[in-house]
């Protein structure tokens, strides 16, 4: 699954929305839709020293807060949604993905393409603070194995504007690791590079970012930044360009209902 698939499912959801717009207006307080142009950018592979951006149709559906669809989560359901706790699962779409031609060095290492994820995820928040915890696993075939993530958020109000701030990192078990990290023997033998083994570990390090402001009962805009830095035996891997690596998403939100 290329990102360009990736994209076309998330265009895919656009006659979604329309429905669940028609719906919300005929139910009313089951739905909420909001939904927009977004575009991402971020590295062209993980380790790469240059970045690709890609135009998006941002979703935030949900009905009767359990059932929900948002940006890269595209079908999700709530165990338990209220002021203090979420919890639940979904499918994701994970674009992470990395194409020999997008530099010399990962000639003769192969594709490796986005997959689809299944996602547990839970959230606590109270007052200012947010902790949020995930685990993913790739169901795409694409030999992304586990994936784990922890985040702490700080958020304050500023007028129309929120902004969110706190750190976050990233655990991958050893299948993870060695497709998108290691070299193997054959990879070796292609590519010219030494092998190279890397296990189960912690994946990065990162300071996450989010802005939110809304201009008024319908329109809203939000920018997301993670600031990454690679750690561990994925730091020394062969195929890391720069270990810096930055992550962007900015989307326009209307809110249907």
């Amino acid at each position: 699954m290329s990102f360009r698939t990736t994209l076309a499912c998330r265009l895919a959801l656009i006659p979604l929305l329309g429905i669940a717009a028609q719906a919300a207006h005929a139910e009313d307080g089951d739905w909420s839709v909001v939904a927009g142009p977004a575009v991402y950018v971020g590295p062209k592979f993980p380790g790469a020293s240059s970045t690709r951006a890609t135009p998006l149709v941002y979703q935030d559906v949900s009905y009767q807060k359990r059932w929900f669809s948002q940006g890269f989560d595209v079908l999700g359901y709530y165990l338990q949604n209220d002021e203090t706790w979420q919890s639940g699962l979904d499918l994701q779409i994970d674009p992470t993905e990395r194409r020999a031609k997008d530099d010399l060095r990962l000639a003769g290492l192969g594709d490796v393409h986005a997959t689809a994820r299944a996602r547990a995820f839970a959230q606590y928040s109270w007052s200012f603070l947010t902790v949020l915890t995930d685990v993913t696993q790739d169901i795409g075939g694409q030999r992304q194995g586990v994936l784990a993530n922890a985040d702490v958020f700080f958020s304050a109000p500023l007028g129309d504007l929120i902004v969110s701030v706190g750190p976050g990192l990233s655990w991958g078990n050893g299948r993870y690791m060695r497709t998108l990290f290691g070299v193997d023997a054959e990879q070796s033998a292609r590519s010219g590079l030494a092998r190279y083994d890397v296990g189960s570990g912690v994946r990065e390090h990162r300071l996450n970012l989010i802005l939110n402001y809304t201009f008024d009962k319908q329109w809203s805009a939000t920018v997301t930044v993670a600031r990454a830095r690679l750690a561990g035996e994925v730091a020394a891997s062969p195929i890391v360009a720069q270990r810096r690596q930055t992550t962007t998403q900015a989307t326009v939100g209307y809110r249907f209902r």
